[in-house]
């Protein structure tokens, strides 16, 4: 029973607290006057292996995680292309155009891996 709330404690607040130590880690460097830390710590994955776990304990069978998983390939890809379009961007604009540049590098990246006509619905139940 202890395990069952401990599971339901991370599956409600994991989210939050890391997501709220990782913007600690962000502004201490940030303060610090170092961009490089403050990068890495946003950097760190995080959201993956919480929802990772969250997958595995609702569908947890082999189909779903590697549904999953595939997705995550797509997602990283996406954030690596908005990362690149957002560093290429710096050099000539401001924050506004980083994440305008940045967010549609990532939805071309998505868009252009998804699996045919499936617009991030589930491919095998789609009726034909």
């Amino acid at each position: 029973m202890r395990m069952e709330a401990m599971r339901e404690a991370v599956e409600a607040y994991g989210g939050v607290i890391i997501s709220v130590c990782i913007l600690l880690a962000v502004e201490f460097a940030a303060r610090r006057g170092s961009p490089w830390l403050a990068a890495a710590a946003s950097s760190i994955p995080t959201g993956i292996p919480l929802a990772l776990f969250l997958v595995a304990s609702k569908a947890g069978n082999q189909q779903a995680l590697v549904a999953f998983s595939d997705a995550c390939v797509r997602g990283g890809l996406g954030t690596l292309a908005f990362t690149i379009a957002m560093a290429i961007t710096a050099r000539k604009a401001g924050c506004i155009w980083m994440l305008a540049a940045g967010y549609t590098a990532w939805f071309v990246i998505w868009w252009a891996t998804s699996p045919q006509g499936s617009m991030g619905s589930n491919p095998g139940s789609r009726d034909e």
